[in-house]
């Protein structure tokens, strides 16, 4: 081997040691993982919005980071057999605990999310289910740990805030996260429409809009044939609370007797006053 040919030799081997060592430095300082984006990317506010600037970083943020549930596949073809007749399965219904220990994500799963999120400075509200994990930290540390920014953007008429790119996670993670919700201030879109009142209005001799009777006419509900829900309990699973008042006028305005309502609050929240109309109104046409 010639003088020249082993100097190039062994400069590319220096070359390739100092990449080497950059590389791992890389990694270590990762954590030990590469970041992976969610596919959830960035909402329309931040696509779609007039850019403000960054949100101030004491603004306190509340994530609910979704977990995959496990075979996910499986699950589908239960709730299909549940709902079909001359199935093994048909109307055997999983309890919460099946559910959990067939389908929830894994303890160990969970506990890794949950890991991630302490660490990143998140104060952690845990789920019975594992399926959500909320978290709550000030915009600084919410950014940093999904390494994304969040801004105040002018969007629709009014100021929201949002992630300006699509949040990542550590690759470890990345096959368990499903989404994060909560980095963005959207609201859930209401399609209730409030006629605008003019002045004091009178008092209505009767009730305006459709009564219960004209609707059970124009859907053709089972109580036309004789099956009336009696001794049935039926839940509305909602992320808004209800108006106890409403719910009580509209039970008096058409006759019905009052009927036994209770909340049933899920992983301590009681909803919140947003959507509460349509909450109610779905109460009350269940009555």
């Amino acid at each position: 081997m010639s003088g020249l040919l082993r100097r190039c030799l062994i400069i590319w081997m220096i070359l390739a040691l100092f990449a080497l060592a950059a590389s791992s430095t890389l990694f270590a300082a990762s954590g030990g993982s590469v970041d992976v984006r969610l596919p959830q990317g960035k909402p329309p506010i931040a696509s779609q919005g007039q850019d403000l600037g960054s949100l101030p970083d004491s603004t306190p943020i509340k994530v609910a980071v979704i977990l995959r549930l496990r075979n996910e596949q499986g699950l589908k073809s239960l709730i299909t057999a549940q709902n079909t007749p001359g199935s093994v399965s048909y109307q055997k219904f999983l309890t919460p605990e099946q559910f959990v220990d067939a389908y929830a994500p894994s303890r160990k799963d969970y506990d890794a999310v949950v890991n991630f999120l302490s660490e990143n400075g998140f104060a952690i509200q845990t789920t019975s289910n594992r399926q959500l994990v909320i978290a709550t930290a000030d915009t600084a540390a919410a950014g940093h740990a999904f390494h994304t920014q969040l801004h105040r953007y002018r969007y629709q008429g009014k100021e929201a805030y949002a992630n300006a790119t699509a949040p990542q996670v550590p690759a470890a993670l990345s096959g368990i996260i499903k989404g994060v919700q909560g980095l963005d201030s959207r609201k859930l879109k209401s399609f209730l429409k409030r006629k605008p009142t003019i002045g004091a209005a009178p008092q209505a001799a009767s009730p305006p809009g459709y009564t219960p009777a004209q609707i059970e006419t124009a859907y053709d509900y089972p109580a036309l044939h004789g099956v009336n829900g009696a001794g049935r309990t039926i839940a509305v699973a909602t992320f808004a609370d209800y108006n106890d008042a409403d719910v009580q006028t509209f039970e008096t305005w058409f006759g019905y007797s009052p009927a036994s309502l209770s909340r049933i609050v899920v992983d301590s929240n009681p909803g919140t006053t947003y959507g509460a109309d349509e909450t109610t109104m779905d109460i009350e046409w269940s009555t």
